[in-house]
């Protein structure tokens, strides 16, 4: 059962709503539910809540991953409730409560915002192709006093649509900088030589469309050709749905000497320093809703560079031999990277140093300065 203070009107909240002289921010997106594992999503919107309450900000959220439980009717009248009462409301719904109801919480929203603040958050790089599909939520998104984008190419096809109040919002991650001067020191301090294998990791939820079977076929045709072990691919992560588990566990049974599943990493800093100990993170997605993934900044924190598939908006964030490899989505395309990176593993160490640097770019303090000015200055 969920925790029944996150559903409650508590009177200590009401009060600070009522008397604080600070903005009032209704939050409305995935604060998680009963999942142990904490998805990108959620990960994305817990942060972005705690960021706005250490600016000092009144925060009252609202879990969209409620309104699939028993608790929907009282968490539709709590989002009208709250809406009426704050100044500002932050969205971040996936198109599915985006469609509900014949666009309801849309419509709902750009109703009541009068003179108030109402931004759109996106995680993900679907909303072009929700829009063009359902294109009269054109309307709804254009009172959006902002919306907020993963990467520039889904800021450029939102353009060409006609929504123009974007702004490129890359993905973050809350982070210690000494972490970054700690793999520096240990990026320097390892020497790649050219007879132990090459360290991959896939770390990922675990689904079809993630392209494990990709990397493992890759992998297997390199092993193969050298008549030995090249590569190996430790796999991090939840399986995503019970649908797939069968497949996967097949997948691993057959490749047990090329790959091993290690389960979940479920505390947040146990991942850079888990990550740290390989040599680059294979990615070879295909997922349709792909935007600008968490595990690649969480890779360039580590000091991870990525191999993955020139699909979606990858290419924007990974630059071939600069901070990853790019290849096209085929094994055999793939296959010609692992073979190229065999015989120029020293750009293993530039590429490393290259994401470590990456990583500045990506934290919270410098890529959500943004949202607080608009929500000051709009």
């Amino acid at each position: 059962m969920y925790n029944k203070i996150d559903v409650s009107f508590k009177l200590c909240e009401r009060k600070i709503l009522m008397k604080d002289k600070s903005k009032r921010i209704m939050y409305l997106g995935n604060f998680g539910g009963k999942k142990e594992v904490e998805t990108s999503q959620v990960k994305k919107t817990v942060s972005i809540c705690n960021y706005l309450l250490k600016k000092g900000y009144v925060v009252y959220k609202v879990n969209s991953e409620l309104l699939k439980s028993p608790l929907f009717l009282f968490i539709l009248i709590k989002i009208i409730y709250v809406w009426i009462r704050t100044d500002v409301a932050i969205v971040s719904l996936n198109q599915n409560g985006l469609r509900f109801g014949h666009y309801f919480f849309l419509n709902i929203l750009t109703k009541l915002k009068f003179r108030k603040k109402l931004f759109f958050i996106t995680i993900g790089g679907w909303l072009p192709d929700f829009i063009i599909d359902n294109p009269k939520t054109i309307n709804y998104f254009n009172k959006f006093d902002r919306i907020y984008v993963q990467t520039q190419k889904i800021q450029d096809l939102l353009i060409d649509i006609g929504i123009n109040n974007t702004l490129v919002m890359w993905n973050f991650r809350d982070y210690d900088f000494d972490i970054l001067n700690k793999h520096i020191q240990k990026v320097l301090l390892n020497k790649h030589n050219n007879t132990n294998p090459i360290r991959l990791v896939f770390f990922a939820i675990i689904k079809k469309e993630k392209g494990l079977s990709i990397a493992i076929d890759a992998i297997n045709k390199v092993n193969k050709k050298y008549k030995m072990k090249i590569y190996d691919l430790d796999i991090i992560g939840p399986v995503a749905s019970n649908d797939y588990i069968t497949e996967f566990n097949n997948l691993i049974e057959n490749n047990k000497e090329v790959c091993n599943y290690k389960g979940v990493i479920s505390e947040q800093n146990c991942i850079y320093e888990t990550l740290s100990k390989y040599d680059s993170m294979i990615f070879p997605t295909y997922y349709k809703g792909e935007g600008f993934p968490t595990v690649i900044v969480e890779a360039f924190i580590s000091g991870l560079p990525v191999i993955a598939s020139d699909w979606k908006y990858n290419s924007e964030i990974v630059k071939d031999r600069v901070n990853g490899l790019i290849f096209s989505l085929d094994k055999c395309d793939l296959a010609e990277k692992l073979e190229w990176l065999q015989h120029n593993r020293n750009i293993l160490r530039d590429m490393k140093l290259n994401c470590l640097q990456e990583a500045k770019k990506y934290h919270t303090d410098t890529i959500l300065r943004n949202l607080v000015n608009d929500i000051e200055n709009i």
